[in-house]
């Protein structure tokens, strides 16, 4: 074989917006679980 096989990825755009809002959300969760346990 001469070539390598291609691999085609139309998503990876997406899929790295996906996984920063997803970041950003745990964070948000992460923050607001902290925020419940030291108001009880």
């Amino acid at each position: 074989m001469l070539f390598p096989k291609m691999e085609m990825d139309e998503q990876r755009a997406d899929r790295k917006d996906i996984e920063q809002r997803i970041a950003e959300l745990e964070k948000q969760l992460s923050d607001h679980a902290k925020k419940q346990a030291g108001s009880k």
